[in-house]
């Protein structure tokens, strides 16, 4: 079954909102929010980060699981010819310490004609309790112990894969959003410049009508006015298709994908707006420098280097020799001295050790390239991270200066507009300037429609750059 996210009320709502059945003339506006919201509570690939920390918990539980204590028994008779030959009873509980020991503890019976010397007991069985400790391989690290640590890094490196995952997915949903939104922004560009052409044409109409103005005049302006109804029609086109696009990234609770409606409209520009204290070069250079600490892909490669410094440790370790020592003291069932004897115990000692260690050399020198590897990469992602904050901070800073720019230039054509509107009112102006003048303020004011979802976009690739992320917008 596929793990579910707490449900928002608030997210049922807006979804109810948009993508209930709506009149045609009605609009309902989504906002960047909220559509941040629905991206983070309901998009495939969302809930997909979200398993890589469920999954590493496991992980690290399945790596305990080698530390759990265990009970074992087993039972073996032969009986033959009406003569029992032997019952052999062994019964353990073992219990692994974290620092390397395993503690010991059962009980063995074992009965019968032909029971061999060394198995020979009390008829009432034994009780033991003792201890193994590794002397040799095993005394500082062990597979279990290398597992754990693993584990817990493990969970380290999937928060960071998540958050990098999540940051990709919420860049890629900002784009589209602002895309969006670009695309509206022009349609009321391209719908004012169509309503002033037909209101123009209807004045000369009226003049031509009264004699005061020419019928070329009129046809002018007639074929200026469909001239701006496929500009705006080309325009809605291009909102239909953004909106196709901004639906990739709309599920429903169901996981099922959601489709906007053509009533449903931007309410605002989205914002990817950086901390002004990383604009300037000073804290661009510490933001680069800082990278390390900060970036989810830079620290999955960390917490990849720090696994493989476990594995490395452990490979290691097995150029000593497997030497263990093990003591077990033995009581009867009817003794009531459970004190450790000096006359009823049992130990060993077991060691062994190749001669020429080529298995453990070649492991180690597998795993020391692995590191190499692995700290290669990593510097060669710190290099292409800082290439990528430097391109995208030169981009915010060229495009902060061009949006001032351009909105200056909105309002110069804009006042040159009007005041050709009031001489062509006068009877001092053409249709072909008034024309031109319209053209250029449209011309001006989609350049910077363009320019500023362009000044958004480099915003949010300079906090997805430096790993900032997009929570917190």
């Amino acid at each position: 079954m596929t793990p579910r996210l707490p449900k928002n009320n608030f997210l049922l709502a807006i979804l109810f909102l948009v993508f209930s059945n709506v009149h045609a003339e009605d609009s309902t506006k989504l906002s960047y929010e909220d559509f941040h919201r629905m991206v983070y509570t309901s998009h495939p690939l969302a809930k997909q980060a979200h398993l890589l920390t469920v999954n590493a918990r496991y992980n690290l539980m399945l790596a305990k699981g080698n530390f759990d204590p265990v009970l074992s028994a087993e039972y073996n008779n032969k009986f033959f010819s009406g003569k029992n030959y032997y019952s052999l009873l062994s019964t353990m509980a073992s219990v692994p310490l974290w620092f390397g020991p395993e503690i010991k503890a059962g009980f063995d019976q074992n009965t019968g004609a032909f029971v061999n010397g060394e198995e020979l007991m009390p008829l009432e069985g034994l009780f033991y309790a003792g201890v193994k400790v590794p002397l040799g391989q095993g005394l500082l690290i062990d597979q279990r112990r290398a597992a754990v640590k693993q584990a817990r890094i493990f969970i380290q490196m999937s928060d960071q894969q998540r958050l990098q995952l999540l940051n990709e997915l919420y860049y890629e949903a900002f784009k589209a959003y602002v895309n969006w939104h670009l695309a509206y922004q022009n349609i009321i560009v391209f719908r004012k410049g169509e309503e002033l052409s037909l209101n123009r044409l209807k004045f000369l109409r009226e003049m031509h009508a009264a004699g005061e103005r020419s019928g070329m005049d009129t046809l002018e302006a007639n074929v200026q006015w469909q001239t701006r109804q496929l500009e705006r029609r080309e325009a809605e086109v291009q909102f239909r298709n953004a909106a196709l696009f901004l639906s990739v990234f709309l599920w429903n609770e169901n996981e099922d994908p959601m489709e906007l409606k053509e009533t449903i409209i931007p309410q605002s520009a989205p914002k990817a707006e950086i901390p002004m204290a990383l604009l300037n070069p000073d804290s661009l250079k510490i933001s680069i420098a800082g990278i390390d600490t900060i970036h989810p892909a830079l620290a999955v490669y960390d917490a990849k280097l720090e696994s493989l410094e476990v594995d490395l440790r452990l490979k290691r370790d097995k150029l000593k020799p497997k030497l263990s020592a093990q003591y077990n003291f033995l009581t009867s069932e009817n003794t009531d001295n459970w004190a450790i004897s000096q006359n009823n115990y049992k130990w060993g000692l077991s060691f062994s050790m190749p001669l020429f260690l080529r298995q453990e050399r070649g492991n180690i020198g597998m795993a020391e390239v692995k590191i190499m590897n692995a700290q290669w990469e990593l510097d060669n992602k710190r290099n292409e991270i800082a290439a990528k904050i430097r391109a995208s901070w030169n981009e915010v800073i060229f495009y902060a200066t061009q949006t001032e720019l351009l909105r200056n230039n909105v309002r110069n054509y804009e006042s040159l507009m009007e005041a050709e509107r009031a001489r062509f009112i006068a009877g001092e102006s053409t249709v072909f300037m008034m024309n031109t003048r319209e053209s250029k303020v449209i011309e001006a004011a989609i350049k910077l429609n363009e320019t500023e979802a362009k000044y958004q976009k480099a915003q949010a690739a300079f906090r997805y750059a430096v790993g900032i992320g997009f929570s917190n917008l």
